[in-house]
């Protein structure tokens, strides 16, 4: 069997998923075995230069790193999650800015992933968590540098409830 068959999950990235959309084509690891998250991020990177793996298991970014060595490979822990950059990939900005707030420690992971996409799209992003002692107004405007957010996305409980 090869890395991209499977009797259970057809390999189909879809590089032009962004420009149809307005939101780019993201690979879900936790499903997909390593060797088709690497064939997946091969087709995302020929065709936008940018590849984008969520919930990707430890043994998994290992042999990311190994298979992109020519590339740039960001890894944001607290997410799961990996972005891959083929050489001159400039991601656009849409001047947007989003705040995502997290209500406890078990909503970071989200928090940090929702924000990954968001600067992915091209906004600026800001991942806060809650305090409950302080002021959550004051709070982001120390942590962002600015009071307001043209989308905040609350995370409480593991439930996420976006408000505009």
């Amino acid at each position: 069997m090869s890395d991209t068959d499977s009797p259970i999950i057809s390999i189909r990235p879809d590089p032009e998923r962004e420009q149809r959309k307005g939101v780019p084509e993201v690979i879900f690891g936790e499903a997909k075995e390593t060797g088709q998250i690497i064939s997946m991020a091969r087709g995302l990177l020929a065709g936008s230069g940018r590849a984008i793996i969520s919930r990707v298991r430890p043994e998994a970014v290992e042999a990311l790193r190994a298979a992109f060595q020519e590339d740039t490979i960001c890894i944001r822990e607290a997410a799961r999650m990996v972005v891959i950059y083929r050489p001159g990939y400039v991601r656009r900005s849409t001047g947007g800015h989003v705040g995502v707030i997290s209500a406890g420690t078990s909503d970071i992971p989200m928090a940090e992933e929702a924000a990954l996409i968001a600067e992915e799209m091209g906004c600026r992003a800001c991942a806060c968590d809650w305090l409950a002692n302080v002021d959550w107004l004051r709070h982001r405007r120390q942590r962002c540098g600015r009071a307001a957010f043209d989308v905040a996305n609350l995370r409480a409980g593991s439930l996420g409830r976006q408000h505009r």
